[in-house]
């Protein structure tokens, strides 16, 4: 594979040696909250959320066990998700994949229907990543001829409906 195209589709995912997230990602989430009527929380809501959250994953990372209902228990809870965590983990999943390609290591076949369960998928962050990884690696034709097939599993009904909402107008999605 073409190192040039490789460099070119790092320069994407990277700039000035930081993650970066284009500016049309941003906008899906911003279309999700509105879009499922939740543009109405007050930022003191979506703060106090995300710092329970905070407090939450600390004690998971301990050893306690949460559920994603427990978690995920209303509506500013999961903007709280939206707006802090899925742009942490989004470009890291688009690196990740970025990295494998510069090593030569092609975990995405090229000339497949590529069929992705997101098992657990939250609000669809790993999915994104790897579609818009694919698009734009498409576009310098890196994986011209990849197709994906994307089938998401989350139990939590909101996550469930931002996934739908955030993806299903770049496919057709399937709740496995």
């Amino acid at each position: 594979m073409c190192m040039t195209r490789i460099e070119n589709l790092r320069r994407r995912i990277e700039e000035e040696e930081q993650l970066y997230i284009p500016g049309y990602v941003s906008e899906r989430v911003r279309n999700c909250i509105n879009d499922l009527g939740w543009a109405s929380y007050t930022d003191d809501c979506i703060n106090d959320a995300w710092r329970e959250l905070k407090r939450e994953y600390r004690k998971i990372s301990e050893g306690d066990r949460v559920t994603a209902e427990k978690l995920y228990r209303t509506e500013c809870h999961i903007i709280a998700y939206l707006r802090y965590y899925f742009f942490l983990n989004y470009p890291v999943i688009r690196w990740i994949l970025q990295k494998n390609l510069e090593n030569g290591i092609e975990i995405i076949p090229g000339k497949e229907v590529v069929k992705i369960l997101d098992f657990g998928a939250g609000p669809g962050t790993a999915s994104m990543a790897i579609s818009d990884f694919l698009e734009d690696a498409r576009e310098i034709r890196i994986y011209e001829n990849a197709k994906i097939k994307l089938y998401f599993d989350e139990r939590h009904s909101l996550f469930g409906e931002c996934y739908k909402n955030m993806l299903d107008t770049l496919f057709r999605v399937v709740n496995a």
